[in-house]
């Protein structure tokens, strides 16, 4: 697990391109406290910082073939790696390392870009073909470990984090007006290929970059796989199994965050029933008895034979915790769970565990949010009717397209649930006209039902915010967070099974992970409600009221919106009364519906509250990406 960057530029001398990767390691000395490797070789430079895990004495990058022609940085796991040796070593291969992602310069040396269809992991890279004078970099399949890519004239960089490229000169803090506001219309970015930055792109999941002297060219090794009925139930019974093993493997001590839900509780089980014991980490608030469900965890993990360790906070831990977790995160953590998350890793890293077992991705993968699969279902019912009588489809897009102008299928799709709808209203006021989109597409003509739909929540609100916040706070705390239930092979064998199912039985939501669950011997446990690791919506409200000042004076509210109508938002937020800020509230929902509908004058409080919370948090994001970095030391020259 690392921080890696990579130039190739053939305009400037290779001191200037040292000089590049060296200060974009310098800024990422967090996500890799072992050890700073650089290599420089003619237009092409690499830098990494590393967080040992596995091989931890060894394994220092960068990592080189036998002849010394192909150099790599990586940052991430390679699960398979001990397979993946042995078979190498049959073709001749022989390491200098006992680790993992030396296995990429021998794939990519025997089979070239074919090679890394072979891995199984998460991960980013760069690696230096000397030979044919190429610079290949590479994102995984699901997007779990992110990649930032600059081309300015022949000039072609790669960061793991957007700080990286903004701290080296060669990327502005400029924000990209279409993504901005897509982010604070859903609380986190809606695109594959674009960032925040206008001068800053994603290598977008499943995708190689191959640059030469020439120019690029992006080169797609996988996509996901269109649904099918001709897989079994035990097929993906096996496949998770199969992929909690290989996640196992570290040479580090490892963690699991478990929450009362049926995602964390299968990880655990598993990692159990696979013979190993890991620490057990979970949340407790003292003051909120509605959102604690660390006795469930505890006792949960007591039926396993573990002992849970309650991280309990009150308000104060979860301001501070903000305070912290807001001054040192690569992207704006607009999710409001992830000051939890942020308190829970760095607690592990406290606790001396540098890698944590989480359940993020279970809901994307496995059909587990009641909301959408209501929504799935009425999906459903409509293709059922005659053509003539389909309405739904209709009637999502125009709800979808309220105060926009054409969107792209995914987008159109996450615009109908009501927090997106009440935060694209309020983004209309201090625009004073539509939010513009350049995309566009068919939009709810496309959208049939479950596949469709978790399709949509997998290439957006997965990616870019359940797995890229995992790896932001994760390594910001200095801490590895892996994902068991987005292993590549599990998200093929669930889009193989018959639908029938995967969608809800008896009531609950995803009956693959709890028929797993009961054949781990924690059957009495596959009938709990779903729950995650929240925070107390007041707290929220709370910060911002703590925060207002500010808020008030937000760079970013001053780059994009209406001096006048931002002073006029931020009034009618101090004049609703404190205690009016519960979503779950009948009145307030109603409120909600009826502003968005236009018929009421004025927001609800916990619109107004998400969204200034998106704001602080990008206000934030803007500080940490110009803030100085730390000087390292380089480990090879």
């Amino acid at each position: 697990m690392c921080g890696i960057a990579g130039i190739f530029r053939t305009s400037l001398p290779e001191e200037a391109n040292r000089k590049f990767v060296e200060t974009a390691a310098d800024s990422m000395l967090h996500r890799g406290p072992d050890g700073r490797g650089v290599f420089v070789e003619g237009p092409v430079a690499l830098s990494m910082t590393r967080l040992a895990i596995i091989d931890v004495a060894g394994s220092d990058q960068p990592l080189f073939n036998e002849t010394g022609d192909v150099a790599l940085v990586c940052n991430g796991e390679i699960y398979n790696y001990r397979e993946l040796r042995q078979e190498l070593g049959g073709r001749g291969h022989s390491f200098r390392t006992n680790g993992d992602c030396e296995t990429l310069v021998h794939l990519y040396e025997d089979f070239g870009l074919e090679g890394f269809r072979k891995l199984r992991g998460m991960f980013a890279f760069a690696l230096w073909d000397r030979r044919k004078g190429t610079m290949v970099v590479g994102r995984d399949r699901l997007g779990i470990k992110p990649l930032y890519w600059v081309e300015k004239g022949s000039t072609q960089a790669f960061c793991s984090e957007l700080r990286g490229l903004v701290s080296s000169g060669l990327a502005t803090d400029q924000l990209a007006e279409e993504p901005t506001l897509g982010y604070l219309r859903y609380t986190h970015s809606i695109h594959a290929d674009r960032s925040l930055l206008e001068d800053v792109r994603r290598v977008p999941p499943g995708c190689l970059v191959e640059v030469n002297g020439g120019g690029f060219r992006l080169v797609r090794f996988w996509e996901e796989p269109s649904p099918s009925e001709g897989g079994c139930l035990q097929e993906v019974i096996a496949t998770l199994d199969e992929a909690n093993g290989l996640h196992q493997r570290a040479d580090v001590e490892s963690a699991v965050l478990l929450s009362s839900g049926i995602d964390s509780s299968l990880v655990a089980a598993l990692a159990v029933s696979s013979g190993h014991r890991p620490r057990v980490f979970t949340a407790g608030y003292r003051r909120s008895v509605l959102q604690d469900e660390s006795s469930s965890a505890e006792a949960f993990a007591t039926h396993l034979g573990l002992s849970a360790q309650r991280v309990l906070v009150d308000d104060d831990d979860l301001r501070r915790g903000f305070e912290e977790m807001s001054s040192r995160v690569d992207e704006p953590a607009a999710d409001p769970s992830s000051v939890v998350q942020w308190l829970l890793y760095r607690h592990a890293r406290e606790q001396g565990c540098r890698v944590v077992h989480t359940g993020i991705g279970g809901d994307e993968v496995f059909l587990g949010y009641t909301a959408w699969n209501r929504i799935c279902q009425a999906l459903e019912i409509n293709e059922s009717l005659p053509k003539p009588t389909r309405l739904l489809g209709a009637l999502l897009e125009s709800i979808s397209y309220r105060h926009l102008s054409r969107l792209s299928e995914d987008e159109g799709l996450m615009g109908i649930q009501p927090a997106s709808l009440a935060r694209a209203h309020i983004l209309k006021g201090l625009l004073g006209r539509a939010i513009p989109r350049h995309l566009s597409a068919e939009g709810a003509g496309t959208w049939h039902g479950f596949h469709d739909a978790y399709r949509s929540l997998r290439r957006t609100y997965l990616v870019n915010n359940g797995l890229l916040l995992a790896d932001k706070l994760g390594m910001a705390a200095s801490v590895e967070v892996r994902v068991p239930l987005v292993d590549h092979v599990v998200v093929e064998a669930m889009l193989a099974l018959p639908l029938a199912l995967q969608r809800p039985q008896r009531g609950f939501a995803k009956p693959v992970l709890r028929i797993a669950l009961e054949r781990t011997g924690a059957a009495a446990w596959g009938s709990r409600a779903k729950k995650g690791f929240e925070i107390p919506p007041g707290l929220v409200t709370g910060m911002i009221r703590a925060h207002i000042d500010e808020i008030r004076e937000s760079l970013t509210a001053q780059t994009l919106f209406s001096p006048a109508q931002w002073r006029a938002l931020i009034d009618i937020f101090a004049r609703t009364p404190a205690n009016a800020n519960q979503p779950g509230l009948m009145r307030d929902r109603l409120q909600r519906r009826a502003w968005i509908l236009s018929l009421s004058a004025q927001p609800d409080s916990w619109s107004l509250s998400t969204f200034f919370f998106s704001i602080l948090c990008l206000d934030r994001c803007r500080s940490y990406w110009s803030s100085p970095a730390k000087v390292g030391q380089s480990s090879r020259a």
